[in-house]
């Protein structure tokens, strides 16, 4: 056997068992054929070829350049010395083809590519069809035009070159032995298809041919790596598209298969070993499973560090470790892990040229790991290389290709984070574009599909919350349904995703206070912490957000055990990991969460440990950072409640001592030195009170609040709370002329408050401390010598708050954003954002499938630039809030925009007759009566505070007259006999005097009284208070009314709604109650009937909620003959006892629930029920909280209700002779609804009922007219 025969036994034995030393001696042997012929030998050719063929399998094995230098060498040199026409050129051809390929792949050079396609062409088209070695040309051509695709993208590259590959597929025969190379090589051009236009069939059929080459290839066979680390590559792919967990546990497998049979020293080892990392990172992307990460990190590495510096495949290799170690520092915060991937990621992005398709993957890579560090630290330059980066990699990729839905995304997110650093719109709009733009450009069954959307979602709830537009805020919730629809239950983002949908949801029940968006909220919160684990760090802020949004609600409870378990876990971790970037954040989350646990159990435990955790946080911030303050207030706040807990001095001196040092750390224009200014001057007080100092021993405390009440930044219920201390102090000390003057303060500050955006529970938790200052202003005014009409304007400016918002909301809000939308919404979201506590603590965003990324943690020069740039803007957006209220003042019917109605507007109300408003306080006694030529004033001089509220005590509360036993009763009715004596003796009497109402034959018509009955003389029967033989009814018809705004209301909804000449009427009955005694609803319902024929009324027995509300939209005049209640505590809370719901269980129609409704066809509402006009409520005296002021609300214009419980006789009997007496009026004036038509109807039922049971006060006094 010759030197080159047996050369080539030796490379054949080499290509079957791969054993190195075989293939040395073959290029030994055929290095001395080539040196033993001559130049001019025929057979030169020939061995210059095959010593060229075992170089370059050498350098396959080894990477050892010089041999593929010397084998292209050698390869020329036979091509040069081959005729044209000679049977082997084509041959010689592919492989120095081949080995010019195999140049390019190593050093990246496109010369070499160019010049292995022209040498590949030139073998094909010198070989016949039917050439047995066409096959091999074919697909050698066929591998370079794929590599030329991927390294220009030009797609009819890719389709050439599967065209080839299918070509030599067909025309080899299923047991040649090259067939399974043919296979691999045309499913990766298919996958390379696939990747760039999504084809899923491409990718099906890569899998199919994949797993057919590695089938037809002997387990000992040197390119079976070759061929399992291609299936495993599409396989992963394949897992991306589907999100199916088989497919990538099957690449794994198969990948590590290909590692394992792969030498260490093997030029591939590289590529199989990042094929695998990926693959192990997106198995921990899909379970969080640490330990894959870790596996996978390690592996990258190895790759990277068995590859030359320049080795094409190394950037590809950067830029996944710098992605890996970018995770890691997502899911632990290690600093050292970012950093490294920044400078990684710039590696792979500096020795990639500009036209690799590749770049754009290495640019957006590098992009989100500068992104992530300035999340970090909060560097601006960071953020705008991302940007940049990020730009870039959206520009030099093609519109239809398959990552840039994910290039585009990427730079949304970085757009938006500057927005939410600037405040520059421009930046969000380019964001929701891009978007959207990601979004459409995403098949719908992409996995990546759901993080686009619920990120555009996020993009949109950002745009609602600084435009207040409703639209905004709608399609944010939709593309986050959308998001959690498409993912399965076992993603580890659906977590995030449910978050933010829950996030949407709950800022659409801020808005709508519609408790089925919160209750939905609160669902998938809690479904996003239970798929979360507790060690993640995601955890803190899912429960954060749920703690928050239950509230104060009765399920707290059951979140009491899985707080305990995750704070035990989470303390456990963060006090140990000091320099986590979030550690600050989670301690103050875990501050807050004890804070609110203390709040529903009062265990001292907990409040000592909230206080450990607050000084944990502040030890963690230096000096001279601004949230040191944040820190300082937390303290304060927690001794602050361990001294009202325990009542020790100590914690009382500590709390003021930390007050003191908040106070010193925060600037004079931040706005939340208001909040703190007023908690200190608090403690001064109470400290005060402990010591026994004199009142001129408080001239500290009148300082803080003075400075509180006169910061313009500040949040206008900072700076009322504090004029409102202030204004207590100054009465305290006589001073009316301050008192007056901060009392004005607080009264043009009331308008400011953004209910809004509170629940009902949260407006009365904030009016509560209002309580009686309207009173107080109004004695203060008339102490500092103003006039009676300044005094009603400031009773009528601090009284009913909560209902002149639902009213505004209905009138003056609504016509606005009718009018002029845009102006609209600009004013609205100013009212929130100055409503809003400052924080210099930014919101924790949640970054899919690792973590937490960090709270910025800036720097201290940049924080503080930070907080300067937001007072800034806080001052700005109050200036703007000015200047539009201003504007909007001057639009057509709006020029007492959200103003107390004026002097005139009084007076102009008075036009059917006088309206007349007390006010009794411990300072003075006084009514004002408002007629159409002035606004009066008397002082009642026997009309003490204290005999009110001492009498007052006798119709609220448990021991209250109109409830008892029978044998008690009539003692009870004296007593009220007694009440009604004095009233009438010390209040009534002197106003129908002064009116010239009381003489010896009343007129007829009696003169129409309008009583507001706000405050304590509110909740006095005036309409009955009199001497046995004479009261006010003989003198006057009645109508109550809580504020004078709410008369105007109901004199508006009259205008607008006038009564049709065929009124449809519904009456709701509940003849038995659980735990109720039964009424007589049948009797009722049978003397309504007869009064109101021919009217057929629509008769519900024991309906639910849901059926009266719908049923309530339809008719003009409801009745309700059911039980009621009032609730002291929660006036909100009492309502009426309807039937059963769903559940079978008796409902309780509340006053929170009409709270937001509006019906069209409202007109007349007969609330027969106990208790629907009692304002039971004395820390919400003023507000007139009950059903039948609901009803007015809700845009019924007349309302009958009862100041306590309604015998059923009394009730019937009533009702009967008001029907009456109503239908008689009506069909005498073609149904219309006069003023006074409905409480004339009233007055003479009531007068009636009074002749028959004369001497039984407590039946026939509750009955009372609210309204117009």
């Amino acid at each position: 056997m010759d030197l080159d025969s047996y050369a080539n036994w030796l490379g054949h034995w080499f290509e079957r068992t791969g054993q190195i030393a075989l293939l040395e001696e073959a290029i030994q042997l055929e290095r001395e054929a080539v040196d033993r012929t001559a130049r001019d030998d025929p057979s030169r050719a020939m061995y210059l070829h095959n010593l060229g063929c075992f170089l370059e399998e050498r350098f396959v094995e080894i990477d050892a350049i010089p041999d593929l230098e010397e084998a292209i060498r050698l390869g020329q040199e036979a091509v040069d010395c081959t005729a044209y026409d000679h049977p082997s050129r084509a041959m010689y051809l592919n492989r120095l083809s081949v080995q010019f390929g195999a140049r390019f792949k190593r050093m990246g050079a496109a010369s070499d590519l160019e010049k292995a396609i022209q040498l590949g062409q030139e073998a094909v088209d010198c070989t016949p069809h039917d050439h047995p070695r066409r096959a091999v040309y074919l697909n050698s051509l066929s591998v370079m035009l794929g590599n030329q695709f991927k390294r220009t993208g030009a797609t009819s590259d890719l389709e050439k070159a599967i065209q080839l590959g299918q070509e030599v597929v067909d025309c080899t025969a299923h047991n040649h032995p090259s067939r399974a190379m043919y296979l691999n090589n045309l499913s990766v051009q298919l996958e390379d298809q696939f990747k760039r236009t999504g084809a899923t069939s491409d990718l099906e059929k890569a899998i199919q041919l994949g797993q057919e080459a590695v089938d037809c290839t002997p387990h000992d066979h040197p390119r079976r790596a070759v061929y399992l680390n291609s299936l495993s590559v599409q396989l992963e792919e394949q897992f991306k598209r589907t999100g199916a967990t088989s497919d990538l546990e099957k690449a794994i497998q198969l990948g590590q298969e290909a590692v394992d049979c792969t030498s260490h020293d093997h030029s591939s080892q590289a590529m199989y070993l990042n094929s695998l990392s990926v693959m192990l990172e997106g198995r921990f992307e899909r379970t969080d499973a640490m330990s894959d990460l870790e596996e996978a990190i390690q592996l990258e590495q190895e790759a990277v560090d068995c590859t030359a510096l320049n080795n094409s495949n190394r950037a590809g290799y950067l830029s996944n470790l710098s992605k890996q170690l970018g995770n890691r520092f997502k899911r632990t915060g290690t600093r050292s892990d970012l950093e490294k991937a920044i400078q990684l990621g710039q590696e792979a992005v500096d020795c990639t040229a500009c036209d690799d398709p590749n770049r754009a993957i290495y640019l957006n890579n590098l992009g989100n790991r500068f992104r992530h560090r300035f999340e970090t630290t909060g560097a601006m330059a960071d953020l705008e290389a991302a940007i940049q980066l990020g730009q870039k990699a959206v520009d030099c990729t093609v519109c239809d290709h398959p990552n840039q839905a994910m290039y585009l995304n990427n730079l949304g997110n970085q757009l938006s984070n500057r927005f939410e650093r600037t405040g520059a719109m421009a930046d969000l709009e380019a964001a929701i574009q891009l978007g959207q733009k990601a979004v459409d450009c995403t098949a719908c069954d992409d996995p990546n599909r759901a993080r686009f959307l619920s990120n555009l979602g996020k993009r949109f709830k950002a745009r609602f919350e600084r435009t207040g537009a409703k639209s905004d805020l709608e399609k944010a919730i939709q593309l986050g349904q959308e998001a959690v629809d498409c993912t399965a239950c076992d993603d580890p983002d659906q977590a995030m995703y449910l978050h933010n949908l829950g996030s949407f949801l709950e800022k659409q029940f801020e808005k709508t206070v519609a408790m089925s968006d919160l209750e939905q909220a609160i669902q998938l919160e809690q479904k996003a912490v239970d798929c979360t684990p507790h060690d993640h760090p995601n955890q803190a802020v899912y429960l954060s957000s749920l703690g928050a949004w239950l509230g104060s609600r009765s399920e707290i409870p059951a979140l009491m055990a899985e707080l305990e378990e995750f704070m035990q876990f989470e303390e456990a971790v963060y006090y140990t990991a000091r320099d986590d970037p979030n550690r600050t954040l989670i301690l103050d989350i875990l501050h807050e969460l004890l804070g609110n646990r203390y709040h529903r159990t009062h265990a001292l435990s907990d409040l000592r440990k909230a206080s450990r955790l607050a000084s944990k946080a502040l030890d963690c911030t230096a000096c001279d950072y601004p949230d040191q303050a944040t820190y300082l207030d937390n303290l304060e706040r927690c001794q602050r409640e361990k001294f009202e807990k325990t009542d020790q001095m100590s914690d009382l001196e500590e709390a003021t001592w930390f007050g003191q040092q908040v106070l010193d750390c925060t600037a004079r224009n931040h706005p939340n030195r208001g909040k703190r200014l007023d908690d200190l001057g608090m403690q001064l007080e109470k400290r005060l009170e402990r010591t026994g100092g004199k009142i001129r021993d408080s001239r500290g405390s009148l300082n803080l609040f003075t400075e509180a009440l006169n910061i313009y930044n500040a949040r206008p219920l900072d700076r009322i709370n504090a004029g409102k201390y202030a204004f207590i102090y100054y009465i305290r000390d006589s001073n009316w002329k301050s008192a007056r003057t901060a009392s004005d303060a607080v009264v043009g500050l009331l308008p400011r408050l953004n209910l809004r955006w509170l629940s009902r529970h949260d407006q009365q938790h904030l009016i509560k401390s209002l309580t009686h200052f309207s009173s107080l202003a109004a004695s203060a005014v008339l102490q500092a010598e103003g006039t009676p009409a300044e005094a009603v304007e400031i009773l009528e400016a601090g009284r009913g708050v909560i209902a002149s918002f639902i009213i505004n909301a209905q009138s003056d809000i609504s016509r606005l954003e009718e009018y002029k939308p845009e102006l609209y919404y600009e004013y609205m979201t100013l009212r929130q954002h100055v409503n809003v506590p400052f924080s210099n603590i930014a919101e924790p965003e949640i970054s899919p499938s690792s973590g937490l990324t960090s709270t910025i943690q800036l720097s201290t020069h940049e924080l503080q630039s930070n907080v300067h740039r937001s007072i800034t803007q806080r001052h700005r957006d109050i200036e703007r809030l000015e200047e539009i209220e201003s504007k909007i003042r001057q639009l057509p019917g709006l020029d007492r925009f959200l103003l107390p109605p004026t002097s005139t507007d009084l007076m102009t109300l008075a036009v059917f007759g006088p309206i007349v408003s007390f006010n009794v306080t411990m300072y003075r006694s006084d009514v004002f009566i408002i007629t159409t030529s002035a606004i009066v004033g008397m002082r009642l001089e026997e009309l003490l505070f204290n005999d009110l509220r001492k009498n007052v005590g006798k119709l609220l509360g448990k021991s209250k007259l109109s409830v008892g036993r029978p044998s008690t009763k009539p003692q009870r009715q004296k007593e009220l006999q007694n009440i009604l004596r004095w009233l009438w003796d010390v209040a009534v009497y002197p106003v129908l005097s002064q009116l010239r109402f009381i003489s010896p034959v009343p007129s007829n018509p009696l003169p129409h009284i309008w009583w507001v009955t706000s405050g304590y003389m509110g909740l006095m029967p005036l309409h009955a208070a009199g001497h046995t033989d004479k009261t006010a009814l003989d003198y006057v018809v009645s109508s109550y009314i809580p504020t004078v705004k709410a008369l105007k209301y109901s004199r508006e909804q009259q205008l607008r709604r006038p009564l049709e000449p065929n009124p449809n009427m519904l009456i709701v009955t509940m003849p038995e109650t659980a735990g109720m005694g039964a009424l007589k609803t049948v009797e009722e319902v049978e003397s309504i009937s007869r009064s109101i024929y021919p009217i057929v009324p629509t008769i519900l027995n024991k309906p639910s909620k849901k059926i009266v509300l719908d049923e309530v939209r339809t008719h003009h005049m409801v009745h309700f003959s059911c039980h009621g209640n009032s609730d002291s505590t929660d006036p909100s809370a009492g309502g009426l006892f309807l039937g059963p719901g769903e559940d079978g269980r008796a409902e309780h129609f509340t006053v929170r629930e009409l709270a937001n409704i509006s019906y069209e066809h409202a007109r007349i509402a007969f609330l027969s029920a106990c208790s629907t006009a009692e304002n039971s409520s004395k820390e919400l005296i003023d507000e007139v909280i009950h059903m039948a002021s609901a009803f007015q609300l809700i845009g019924f214009p007349h309302v009958i209700g009862t100041l306590w419980e309604a015998s059923d006789k009394a009730a019937t009997w009533i009702s009967g002779a008001f029907y009456e007496s109503l239908m008689r009026s009506l069909r005498e004036d073609d149904f219309r609804v006069r003023h006074d038509v409905v409480a004339n109807a009233l007055h003479q039922a009531v007068r009636r009922l009074r002749e028959r049971m004369r001497n039984d006060l407590i039946s026939w006094v509750p009955f009372i007219h609210v309204g117009a």
